[in-house]
């Protein structure tokens, strides 16, 4: 069990919280189908699915000195915990990984005494973790995903000679990103597969992607990217995910 979790940066315990005393949450949060019914068909055509998002309940307690100083540190975790943004959830038994997360519904309190019991409910939009520190690498493959999820990853590209067009491909899937258009030495290429945006010297060109491109993700294992021109420099960012 946690001893305490960090939210935005934010130790629990600095918010006066002595201790977190249960943890609920999924196993897996469970999938959204997509199904296409036809009428005069038997069941339905599969299309896919989606990881759905997942609620975790935190408990713990905050103990004081005075029914006063109870009321006051009950505000300044109200003040801590509104927030409409996400902000990293991170529990003290991995360190390593983070929740994008933020509070969802009613926390409910439960004062006995000078202890004040709490049950904070929080949704994580995506329903996985993801590592804290990003990984980062230029031309540097094989690569490892280490996560046991498949994760998106940034890919900036500095161009070495002037070229018509730049692809990027995947190798263990053989599925690429091809950026149609005439390049120049030293033009910048970003690519973001989880956003599906691609820029040239921080302009948008999404346009010139061919239509066959796959805005790939990879895969846990090591894995490959290449370039077309090879004397591209290629630097890869990921951040690897857990279910």
């Amino acid at each position: 069990m946690a001893d305490y979790f960090t939210l935005g940066g934010v130790k629990s315990t600095e918010m006066g919280i002595v201790d977190v005393t249960h943890i609920i949450r999924p196993i897996y949060s469970g999938s959204r189908e997509y199904l296409q019914y036809i009428a005069g068909m038997d069941g339905a055509h599969y299309h896919g699915e989606d990881q759905k998002d997942s609620i975790f309940w935190v408990r713990g307690y905050v103990d004081a000195d005075s029914r006063s100083e109870l009321v006051e540190k009950e505000r300044a975790l109200r003040t801590w915990l509104k927030n409409k943004e996400l902000r990293s959830l991170i529990f003290s038994e991995e360190p390593d990984k983070r929740y994008m997360a933020k509070i969802t519904g009613e926390v409910f309190q439960d004062p006995v005494g000078l202890l004040m019991f709490m049950e904070i409910p929080f949704i994580v939009p995506s329903g996985y973790a993801e590592a804290v520190t990003a990984k980062t690498g230029v031309n540097v493959f094989p690569a490892t995903n280490a996560g046991s999820l498949p994760c998106p990853c940034l890919i900036t590209c500095t161009m070495a000679t002037d070229t018509p067009s730049l692809k990027i491909t995947l190798t263990e899937t053989g599925e690429y990103i091809h950026l149609y258009r005439p390049l120049a030495a030293g033009d910048e290429i970003y690519i973001d597969t989880g956003q599906r945006f691609v820029a040239v010297n921080g302009g948008d060109a999404r346009d010139d992607v061919t239509y066959l491109s796959s805005f790939f993700l990879l895969s846990p294992g090591e894995f490959t990217l290449t370039a077309d021109p090879a004397t591209t420099t290629i630097s890869a960012e990921y951040r690897e995910r857990w279910a």
